[in-house]
């Protein structure tokens, strides 16, 4: 028998370990539990979402708004029904539908909250060619039970019948009908961004299984999170919006984790070490950049939490959920999906690739920075400067019927009733006065004399310029509570029903208090610009410590805070330049309005800050890693640059891909809040990342080591620096 010793077996055939330990075996059980939860929730969970929560609910004016409600069943209409036939409103086939719809819409509505052209004979109820009247109907109750009206009646009403068409808008039409946009968009987004992400990652990777694993994984993060959407919905109000961040950010988090776990875990595989060491090696590299990175951006979400609004509020739960979840199932289904593939994970190959060399065109991009780096720094914080500039004069104003697609039909409705009734304004403001109706009608008077409005509705009756011009409505008192409507003039734009708004809040009594759309605009506004410098506090705060942790120095963490703001300046410039000016509209499909919702830049701010800031982590990690193996500043950038490029920048791609194809549909604050977001980390990536960064830390020099000595070992002993 011979006594030579048989040759190892080629790296990629030697036997990988299969077997599950009962830790890696609880970790697949859960990740499939959580998988079956999310697709047995994800199809109706839009059904226990809202559409609302832009309201500040603590304010006086939504007390007040919720106190007419009740005691009165008067408010702002929330249902508007335009009934139109060329044969005139006066017709009597069309009188008897109207009456027939207000029979229909009565027992839902409070009392007194309806008003009709055919039993009030107001005039700017009827259009200037007299072919078309208006139906204002209040749906009393919170929004849940606002949306179950909607649905149930607004099918019975609308269609065309017998020459007589009927069409519905208002904030209760709008707020269903938004719902069912976001639904179907979210589907189209999928539908664009899976089969894009999928060929991307073949293209990064070069193989089908590393491709189809971050895919697979964001997937199952999507579920997962959809699940636990699901229960939290039930315990406390959740926006609609918030179903279209879970999947954007469950998918974009998810091949980064994967990206950075599976290309490092390739990389020593190509080193030499076997698979099972190999993963162990890349998990323990960056099992702390993924913590540090979710941390992160749960932080920058947390702030969020002060605002109150229900909106921003659920959206910060929503993404606190998404990444917690997608960290948890990366760090733990992540291993196990690479201890059972084992070299499996390179078959069918298309292309050789090699993710740790930087391409040509970093290279001299780097080579330039080296060279000239005052120079380029200079360049690019001007060309950020630039891009900024349109942000400088935003405006805000509230989310109206435009905020829909220009085909939606509550939208269409609305641009009908801004054509044919321009002495008409929807957005009424009410008074509530303590006292009878005397009163209020007294307080009517004085106020139609001074305030710009085309009506005020007292109990007694309406005043314009001062006179009594019309029937009152006697509903709107009980005898020691009274309220007044506010009818603005028609063909104002939403600045100039700010303005209105805060000119009637500033005039009247101080126990007498506004409310409606505008009214409530104020209020939003107040609590969020209020509340501004302590969210900016919370995120400094926070982000310091954890770039303390990653690079063990506070001059690279201050750096880096201010870096990261500066890479969202193009996103900021780019939300006015697009939403608010109105440019690409008839390439995005929206309606500008002349301003933006105000919680859009504080949301974009937060997220796309921990988005740019979880890039800049995993950057900076492996410049410190090469740093402490080299003790060279210009080595340890160079490397740790041209080491990650290839990677973040296609992590950086695909997260712009999910979040375009997020903005191509749906409503106009999705839309701003994908297209928002992914620009921010292209310019992140591809901007601030290759040439700021290194330009700065080589500017700086030996200093950006700089670091007390109780910080020095406290981040060797955090970070396993030896």
């Amino acid at each position: 028998m011979s006594t030579a010793t048989r040759a190892a077996p080629p790296l990629d055939e030697r036997p990988t370990r299969r077997r599950l330990t009962w830790g890696q075996l609880l970790a697949v059980v859960i990740a499939l539990g959580f998988a079956m939860g999310g697709a047995l929730a994800g199809p109706g969970l839009s059904a226990h979402l809202t559409a609302g929560g832009f309201v500040d609910e603590n304010a006086a004016a939504a007390r007040a708004a919720d106190e007419l409600s009740e005691r009165l069943g008067v408010g702002a209409p929330n249902l508007v029904v335009r009934v139109s036939s060329p044969r005139g409103v006066d017709d009597p086939a069309v009188r008897a539908r109207a009456e027939q719809i207000t029979v229909t819409l009565a027992p839902e509505l409070g009392a007194g909250s309806l008003q009709s052209y055919w039993n009030t004979d107001i005039a700017w109820l009827k259009s200037d060619d007299g072919r078309s009247g208006l139906i204002f109907g209040l749906i009393p109750g919170d929004e849940d039970q606002v949306a179950a009206v909607t649905q149930r009646v607004v099918p019975q009403l609308t269609g065309e019948q017998n020459g007589i068409d009927v069409a519905v808008t208002g904030q209760a039409a709008i707020l269903d009908e938004v719902t069912t946009v976001s639904r179907e968009s979210l589907i189209v987004a999928e539908l664009i961004a899976l089969p894009i992400t999928l060929l991307i990652l073949l293209f990064v990777f070069g193989s089908v299984p590393a491709a189809v694993l971050p895919v697979a994984l964001g997937g199952l993060c999507a579920l997962a999170s959809i699940a636990v959407l699901r229960v939290i919905a039930s315990a406390m109000p959740v926006s609609v919006f918030a179903l279209n961040l879970t999947t954007g950010l469950a998918l974009g988090l998810a091949i980064d984790y994967s990206l950075l776990i599976v290309s490092r875990y390739r990389e020593l595989v190509k080193q030499g070490h076997d698979y099972d060491t190999a993963r162990r090696i890349a998990l323990s590299r960056t099992r702390m950049t993924v913590a540090v990175s979710t941390a992160t951006l749960a932080l920058c979400l947390a702030g969020l939490l002060c605002v109150p609004l229900g909106y921003i509020r659920s959206v910060a739960v929503a993404g606190l959920v998404v990444i917690t979840v997608t960290a948890f199932l990366v760090l733990t289904v992540l291993p196990v999906l690479l201890a059972l593939l084992g070299a499996r994970i390179d078959a069918l190959t298309v292309r050789r690739v090699d993710l740790a060399a930087a391409g040509p065109v970093l290279r001299q991009v780097l080579t330039l920075a080296f060279r000239r780096p005052a120079v380029v720094a200079v360049t690019v914080l001007t060309f950020l400067g630039v891009l900024l500039l349109p942000f400088f004069s935003a405006q805000f104003g509230p989310v109206d019927d435009r905020v829909l697609p220009s085909d939606a039909a509550t939208h269409q409705t609305a641009d009908e009733l801004r054509r044919d009734f321009p002495r008409l304004s929807s957005d009424v403001l009410f008074l509530q006065v303590p006292g009878g109706p005397d009163h209020a009608d007294e307080l009517a008077r004085a106020l139609s004399k001074t305030q710009a409005a085309a009506a005020i509705i007292g109990p007694g009756a309406t005043y314009s310029g001062g006179l009594a011009v019309a029937p009152g409505n006697p509903a709107q008192t009980d005898g020691t509570l009274s309220a007044l409507a506010f009818v603005p003039p028609g063909g104002l734009d939403p600045q100039e029903l700010l303005r209105g708004a805060r000119d009637l809040r500033a005039a009247v009594p101080d126990d007498v208090v506004v409310t409606g759309t505008y009214s409530n605009e104020i209020d939003k506004q107040d609590a969020i610009f209020s509340r501004l410098p302590l969210i900016l506090a919370i995120v400094v705060a926070t982000m310091v410590p954890m770039l303390l942790l990653v690079t063990g120095s506070p001059v690279v963490a201050v750096k880096t805070v201010v870096l990261t703001a500066l890479s969202l300046t193009a996103s900021f410039g780019v939300m006015v330049w697009t939403f608010q000016q109105g440019h690409l509209s008839w390439l995005l499909n929206f309606t500008p309005t002349g301003s933006l919702d105000v919680t859009s830049p504080v949301l974009l701010f937060c997220l796309a800050f921990g988005l740019a800031m979880d890039y800049q982590i995993m950057l900076l990690a492996r410049i410190r890693e090469e740093y402490d193996r080299c003790g060279d500043t210009a080595t340890a950038v160079r490397t740790g640059v041209e080491r990650t490029s290839k990677l973040l920048s296609a992590g950086a791609i695909l997260v712009a891909v999910v979040f375009f194809a997020i903005g191509s549909g749906g409503t106009t604050i999705v839309k701003l809040l994908g297209i928002g977001l992914a620009v921010a980390v292209l310019v992140d990536a591809f901007v601030v990342r290759v040439t700021l960064v290194p330009a700065a830390m080589l500017l700086l020099g030996r200093w950006n080591w700089w670091a007390p000595r109780w910080l020095r070992v406290l981040h060797a002993r955090l970070a396993g620096v030896h």
